[in-house]
C-alpha cells in the first residue's frame, strides 16, 4: 500500500512523491491527487423493477446502483467511447439481470460473452469494457459494451 513521503521538497512541492512499502517512488503525490479528483465521487443511477435500457453513465467510471425493489434488468449505456471502463455496484439486495445483446440500441448493448444473459441473485459488482468491433457497412463501426469480470 503506497504511503505518501517527502523525497527532499518542501511539504506539498511537487517532489512530494508516493511510495511503495519496497521504497520504489511510483508517481508524484500531486499527480496522484489530480487523478483523484478526476474520477471524482461514483455516479448513483436511479434505476426501476424490470428493464432499463440505454442507461446514461454520464462520465462515470463507478456507477452505484439505486433504487429498484424487485428484480431488474440492465441492457446497455449510452457514452461508448473504445477502451472505456464502467464498474457497475448493485448494492440495492435486488436480483440483476445483463441483458445479452438485446434491447438497447446498437452500439449501446453489451456482449456477456457467454451467448446468455448473465443473472445474479442479489449485491454483485460487473465491471464493463466498451469495444468498437463490429464494423455495419451503412453505419461505420458499431461497438459492444463487454463483461470484463463479476462478482460473485
Amino acid at each position: 500500500m503506497p504511503i505518501d513521503v517527502n523525497t527532499g521538497g518542501p511539504p506539498g512541492s511537487l517532489q512530494t512523491q508516493l511510495v511503495d512499502l519496497r521504497g520504489y517512488a511510483t508517481i508524484p503525490f500531486a499527480t496522484f491527487l489530480q487523478a483523484l479528483k478526476t474520477v471524482g465521487p461514483p455516479l448513483v443511477l436511479q434505476l426501476e423493477n424490470g428493464g432499463n435500457n440505454d442507461l446514461a453513465a454520464k462520465q462515470a467510471t463507478e456507477v452505484v446502483i439505486a433504487g429498484p425493489t424487485g428484480a431488474f434488468s440492465i441492457s446497455g449505456f449510452v457514452g461508448g467511447v473504445n477502451g472505456r471502463r464502467i464498474h457497475l455496484l448493485n448494492y440495492s439486495g435486488q436480483a440483476m439481470s445483463v441483458l445479452n445483446q438485446t434491447d438497447s440500441l446498437a452500439g449501446n448493448q453489451i456482449d456477456t460473452l457467454t451467448g446468455a444473459d448473465l443473472v445474479f441473485a442479489g449485491n454483485c459488482s460487473v465491471v464493463f469494457v466498451y469495444y468498437n468491433i463490429v464494423p455495419v457497412a451503412s453505419v461505420g463501426v458499431v461497438g459492444l459494451w463487454v463483461v470484463e469480470s463479476s462478482s460473485p
